[in-house]
């Protein structure tokens, strides 16, 4: 009776979902008649349903929203060698808040592909290929959502990954363009021999990421499931919920998603009203999801409603929940009311259909807009009143097209019941009040309630991971390694795909096949740097670097020697300038540059011994190198303002304070934080950089 109110509608946007689509290797690959394929696929529907009820047990199951359904479906698609009208059984359940239905579904597909050996399965949620999300992280590098396209399937209860081709050779095999019919053949092994070599099972660890989400063979399934409350409800909506537990989630559903239109219905409670209420205790059967939701929001009981006890008198959560549930069967029941009244479901007319009440009108007529269908017209101008009044035309004549199909398959079905409240009126009819008493009474034996603890665990949980974390902390020294991490995140590769981080990629021991032959990947700093000084002109690196590693160079020598012999032959005077200037445009003679360089170092220091002796104690090359510049520049920056602005490291010497070493990962964190803060919470690069740099850890 469940399927009875399936189908209801409540007023806020689907945006969780999961779909899934089950093909059969026989019917999909031979080219059969596809009235006989509809019809045998028409025959397994009812096998497989029977093989989850019984398996799962899904009489007992309580949905978020949906509950799974299998139809059948079949669409055109586009093979290497030609185009056919495939057929499929296909299914989506809206799932909302609750992930556990989610992974449910995925479970009794691994499970339906492992007892019909012959089904090829694919499973996609709002986000895409959600099983490779969740694999993010252990995924084949090659593996991309540009070309991941029919790729990923569930069969024999295992994920499988479709290759892509490693020669052209691979072409006839592995299409580079995966389409389904292709795949369903790789799979199958089925048409070639050749296919046989083809390995297309996932990892290992890919499987240990998804299977670690199947719960139903474990305790925490039937917790989560059966979370028993008590309340104080009307003896028939005691009855009703007892009969019927599944009916508990549209319940939960439209009094978390409530509106003014459903609150309206609170103002007379027409259907259940107080004044003849008879309140009695019952047990009430959530999921811990549902009941979370009811029991945490805020709720002023209506006016007529009768008072609720003191918070510390034992019937206070009994009643205040009783008290929602009984608003809530009551919005639901009108709500069901309203969507199928003899106006919406007979002959509606375009001057007293309420379009302002229909969701679904909205989103038809934004549909509608995006295709250009009012041409850039004025809201309120005569041409756009027309398309307006025509496009209302057409919607309603849709919907009774649309609702004279469902009214017939309902008759086909044996089912009567148009509506949800049209369900609870019937079933309440069944029982006398005081066989309803008498069942509710009888349901209490051995009752225990369920313990709201879990509730409260997250902020005990977080507590737990900030002392695990302040413990890892003690154990290393974070500053340290952060500079390490943040470079190596920095250095990553963005692109549209995401982001590929070298550590993951490759490491100086990571062999790269290159053709035929494997090579490691070296990065030589060295051979880079002289590459760079050809390019701009400069002296090879490896000759300069030899020139500033050799502590006892002969040159200081024979420098000393020739410094003195010219000393004596040196002349005073007003053409040292002009002297200087001349020597500057012969760059390559060596004996110019030594001259030079001992000219330069005169002037400054206006003497030649002073330039020896500092030459020996400096031990300078010929050139002034760039780490001269540099330490030249931390000597003003240290006199300056900015300087102020580092933190630097610690140190006891007296003259420290000349020449701080700057703390790079002390001003590193100090920075993060600062722009942290900044963000008041709010997502940022700073955030998206932690993230990343409490994964690498």
């Amino acid at each position: 009776m469940y399927d009875d109110f399936q189908g209801e509608n409540f007023k806020y946007n689907d945006i969780q979902y999961i779909k899934f689509k089950i093909y059969n290797d026989d019917y999909s690959l031979e080219d059969r008649d596809n009235s006989k394929i509809r019809q045998n696929y028409e025959q397994d529907i009812i096998e497989y349903m029977e093989f989850l009820e019984e398996h799962f047990q899904l009489k007992d199951y309580i949905w978020q929203r949906d509950h799974i359904q299998l139809n059948y479906n079949e669409k055109t698609v586009r093979g290497q060698d030609d185009t056919r009208l495939l057929g499929y059984i296909c299914g989506m359940v809206r799932f909302d808040d609750s992930l556990d239905d989610e992974w449910f579904i995925v479970e009794m597909l691994f499970q339906l592909t492992k007892k019909y050996k012959n089904l090829t399965v694919s499973v996609q949620d709002n986000d895409g290929d959600f099983l490779l999300i969740e694999a993010a992280k252990v995924i084949p590098k090659w593996l991309k959502p540009s070309n991941s396209q029919n790729r990923l399937w569930i069969k024999n209860s295992q994920i499988h990954l479709i290759p892509l081709p490693s020669s052209p050779s691979d072409l006839d095999l592995i299409p580079q363009r995966m389409d389904i019919i292709s795949a369903i053949r790789i799979l199958s092994k089925k048409g070639d021999s050749q296919l046989e070599s083809i390995h297309t099972i996932a990892d290992d660890k890919i499987h240990q990421c998804v299977l670690s989400h199947f719960k139903y063979s474990t305790p925490e399934f039937k917790v989560d499931q059966y979370h028993w409350k008590s309340a104080y409800l009307p003896i028939d909506i005691a009855y009703l919920i007892h009969q019927y537990p599944h009916m508990i989630a549209p319940i939960v559903q439209i009094f978390y998603h409530r509106d003014a239109d459903d609150m309206k219905a609170l103002s007379t409670m027409s259907r259940f009203p107080i004044s003849k209420a008879t309140f009695v205790p019952c047990k009430v059967r959530f999921t811990r999801t549902l009941y979370g939701a009811i029991h945490l929001q805020k709720f002023n009981s209506p006016r007529s409603y009768p008072p609720l006890p003191q918070f510390s008198d034992p019937t206070f959560n009994p009643k205040q929940l009783g008290m929602k549930l009984h608003c809530a069967i009551e919005m639901l029941y009108q709500s069901s009311k309203r969507k199928n009244s003899k106006e919406d479901l007979n002959n509606p007319q375009v001057d007293t259909y309420k379009f302002n009440h229909d969701e679904n009108w909205d989103r038809f007529v934004l549909q509608t807009q995006q295709t250009g269908y009012f041409e850039n017209e004025k809201i309120g101008s005569k041409k756009y009143k027309e398309k307006l009044q025509y496009l209302k035309q057409q919607y309603l004549e849709k919907k009774l097209y649309l609702n004279s199909k469902q009214a017939s398959n309902n008759n086909n079905n044996n089912n009567n019941n148009s509506s949800l409240a049209d369900f609870i009126d019937e079933i309440l009819k069944e029982k006398s009040v005081k066989e309803m008493n008498e069942i509710i009474g009888n349901s209490l034996n051995g009752f225990t309630e369920s313990s709201d603890d879990y509730l409260n665990q997250l902020p005990h949980r977080l507590e737990d991971l900030l002392n695990e974390l302040e413990i890892d902390n003690s154990n290393n020294n974070n500053n340290e390694n952060v500079g390490k991490i943040f470079e190596s995140i920095l250095n990553s590769t963005s692109s549209i795909d995401g982001i590929n981080f070298k550590k993951d990629q490759y490491n100086d021991e990571d062999e790269v096949e290159d053709g035929s032959v494997k090579k490691k990947i070296k990065f030589d700093p060295n051979a880079f740097m002289n590459v760079l000084d050809s390019v701009l002109g400069n002296t090879k690196r490896d000759e300069i670097d030899k020139e500033d590693d050799e502590d006892d160079d002969h040159m200081y020598d024979d420098l000393e020697d020739q410094s003195e012999d010219d000393d004596d032959d040196e002349e005073e005077d007003d053409d040292d300038d002009e002297d200087d200037e001349e020597d500057d445009d012969d760059d390559d003679d060596d004996e110019d540059e030594e001259e030079n360089d001992k000219e330069y170092f005169s002037k400054e220091d206006k003497s030649d011994k002073n330039y020896i002796e500092f030459l020996k104690n400096s031990k300078l090359p010929r050139k002034v190198t760039m780490k001269d510049y540099m330490n030249q520049m931390d000597v003003e920056l240290n006199n300056s303002t900015i300087s102020q602005s580092f933190e630097t490291v610690q140190s006891s010497n007296r003259n420290s304070n000349l020449n701080k070493k700057v703390d790079l990962n002390l001003n590193l964190v100090k920075n993060i934080l600062d722009s942290l803060n900044e963000q008041k919470g709010i997502p940022s690069a700073t955030s998206t950089l932690l993230k990343e740099y409490l994964d690498k850890k």
